[in-house]
């Protein structure tokens, strides 16, 4: 093998050198870059009711047994929202019962002051909302009414089990 002469290795080193340099950053600086940052915050919503508990209802009494319930939504955040119910264990059509095992007294839940029952907004009946939640949670009243002069068992319980939906 023959050897490199050393006039070739002081041109390769001054070349590499050369070379290095023009890589190397040349100034200090400051470099900036955008971080985009997101998070996504969905909807979520629970839904809770009192009892609708009437008072003691007696066997053919001329006027109406009244009540009220308190439903309230909670949400994530403000949120558009629409509560129903359905007709209960014992309804039929837009007609709700409380039933005891063999008898059944009628009765019924309204959005407002005994006009409108409250459903699923089908049938003539009405909804609570579509309303925006504020602050995550809105509050609305459920008045129940047993009509008058209707016969019932003496020292029974009737009772009925209504299903609330909340959409959003």
């Amino acid at each position: 093998m023959k050897p490199v002469p050393r006039k070739f290795l002081l041109r390769t080193t001054a070349a590499a050198a050369l070379l290095g340099l023009a890589t190397s950053p040349l100034l200090a600086g400051t470099y900036t870059s955008p971080l985009q940052v997101s998070v996504s915050v969905p909807a979520a919503c629970t839904v809770t009711a009192t009892p609708l508990a009437f008072p003691n209802y007696v066997s053919g009494q001329p006027g109406n047994d009244d009540t009220t319930s308190t439903v309230t939504v909670n949400c994530s955040a403000d949120t558009s929202v629409t509560v129903t119910a359905d007709m209960g264990l014992h309804g039929s059509g837009t007609q709700r019962n409380v039933s005891n095992g063999t008898h059944t007294l009628m009765y019924n839940i309204y959005t407002d002051t005994f006009t409108t029952i409250w459903g699923d907004g089908t049938s003539g009946t009405g909804t609570f909302g579509p309303t925006t939640t504020s602050g995550g949670t809105k509050v609305f009243t459920a008045n129940g009414r047993i009509p008058g002069s209707q016969t019932a068992d003496a020292n029974t319980t009737y009772t009925d089990t209504v299903t609330v939906t909340v959409n959003f």
